[in-house]
């Protein structure tokens, strides 16, 4: 095989399988969520929103420039202070002031490293993500670290409000971009 003829797929194929595989984990997220598999249903929310805000910017043509395309767990919060592209976060918005930050907030529960260098720092975010055990720390009503586990932290409300927030941004994108609504996909039902 001669990879040095290797190209990337055609730019509208390309977002159409990241969305499309954003509707499967949307999907995913809403049977897990009637399994009561909640913070797996919360991490599904997580890797839909991301996937399906992702093929809004590879039909942007953001694969040739933006390196962190598919290394980010974070588009929309690095998009929002992009100079090119905040004007995607921007567009969303319109359909609802705050879905944005909503959406920020779901891209917080992604694991992130604690270093030793910044450990007290991390644990002052509270580094609750729905995929891994963590520390909590509280200087007023929690003496200590205390160790969290997802299943025990998350709740069904938790599960209901990612699921909704990644739901309604796959909705936005059909409604706000025109390319993306003439592939006729149709989201998974509401809760």
């Amino acid at each position: 095989m001669n990879l040095s003829k290797a190209q990337f797929p055609e730019r509208e194929e390309f977002a159409k399988a990241f969305f499309r595989e954003g509707l499967r984990h949307l999907e995913d997220a809403r049977i897990l969520l009637l399994a009561n598999r909640i913070p797996a249903s919360i991490a599904s929310s997580a890797k839909a929103a991301e996937i399906v805000f992702k093929s809004v910017l590879i039909l942007d043509g953001a694969m040739g420039w933006w390196g962190g395309l598919l290394t980010t767990h974070k588009p929309v919060t690095e998009v929002k202070s992009h100079l090119l592209l905040m004007r995607h976060s921007e567009e969303l918005e319109k359909h609802r002031p705050l879905l944005i930050s909503d959406v920020i907030g779901l891209e917080g529960l992604a694991p992130s490293r604690a270093t030793a260098k910044g450990a007290e720092k991390d644990f002052n975010q509270q580094e609750v993500n729905p995929e891994y055990p963590f520390l909590l720390y509280d200087a007023i009503s929690l003496p200590a670290l205390q160790l969290r586990e997802p299943a025990n932290h998350f709740h069904e409300d938790d599960g209901i409000k990612f699921y909704v927030i990644a739901r309604e941004l796959a909705s936005a994108i059909l409604a706000r971009y025109s390319d993306v609504a003439a592939w006729e996909f149709v989201l998974p039902a509401a809760l």
